[in-house]
């Protein structure tokens, strides 16, 4: 099967046209920028000096960003700590007027925070602050509710999940169920290493190393993760899978075809947010 231009752009517009619910891990990514111009006396490593921090949407947050900037129409549900850090992510998400954020209010956990230092465009360290222990049962609860209530009014599902806590399998059976019986497809981004956790899913997107995780493949074929991806629809009963093969592209795989679509390989320094885009 080759990829099409003329059709990917009509299902682009198409897209425009549709009203997406993402619920997930949103967290907030925060920059610090600066020079590196000398070594530590202390130790063995750089001395950074801040010049600036900025910050912006992380995880489902910058999936439910994407698809807005695309057209969509977003409405947003994820766990947020009752802390500054909630409060700026939420205001990040203000910011972009397509997109209907509700926070399900966590007193007993912080907002996922994620925060990269950065010199002459290289990352040089990454510090996260996180739980990603399961909610309780009582914002388990207000999730799903919530999640109910907006499925009225959408043609999307999007289960966007980085381990961080607000999706587990028994919650992920619920909302898939949920979709299914109003009729709209459900698309996830899984973490999990076993992939019968999103069992009955429309398109599942992992990248090449989630797959080996889950099936134990250890050939970088493309036939053999063809194989592999259609083994894992089968067992899984999910429709679709879309691998992401960082250099080479990505594959799309169905019981019955397999798309290679290649990249155009390019020299980058960061790659974060590249997952969240496919």
């Amino acid at each position: 099967m080759m990829l099409d231009p003329a059709q990917l752009t009509r299902h682009l517009i198409d897209l425009q046209q549709k009203s997406v619910l993402v619920v997930g891990d949103v967290m907030l990514d925060r920059y610090v920028i600066g020079a590196v111009n000398r070594i530590s006396p202390e130790a063995p490593i750089p001395v950074l000096s801040e010049n600036h921090t900025s910050m912006t949407t992380g995880g489902a947050a910058n999936v439910s960003r994407n698809l807005a900037q695309l057209g969509c129409r977003v409405s947003l549900i994820g766990l947020v700590g009752m802390d500054n850090a909630g409060k700026e992510l939420t205001r990040a998400i203000a910011q972009i007027p397509q997109i209907l954020f509700t926070p399900i209010l966590c007193p007993n956990r912080p907002t996922t925070v994620k925060t990269r230092y950065l010199s002459a465009g290289q990352q040089m360290l990454r510090v996260d602050r996180e739980i990603t222990d399961l909610p309780d049962e009582e914002e388990r609860e207000k999730l799903f509710e919530q999640a109910s209530l907006l499925m009225a009014d959408c043609d999307i599902l999007i289960l966007s999940d980085y381990a961080k806590g607000c999706l587990g399998p028994a919650l992920n059976r619920r909302l898939i169920k949920a979709a299914h019986q109003q009729n709209i497809q459900v698309i996830i981004d899984p973490k999990s290493a076993d992939f019968s956790d999103y069992r009955g899913a429309d398109l599942l997107t992992p990248n090449l190393a989630e797959l080996k995780r889950a099936t134990g493949l250890t050939e970088d074929s493309l036939s053999a993760i063809e194989q592999a991806a259609r083994d894992i629809l089968k067992e899984c009963d999910i429709r679709q899978m879309l691998v992401t093969l960082s250099a080479r592209g990505m594959m799309l795989v169905t019981p019955d075809s397999a798309c290679h679509i290649p990249a155009r390989p390019c020299e980058v320094f960061d790659v974060s947010g590249a997952g969240d885009t496919v």
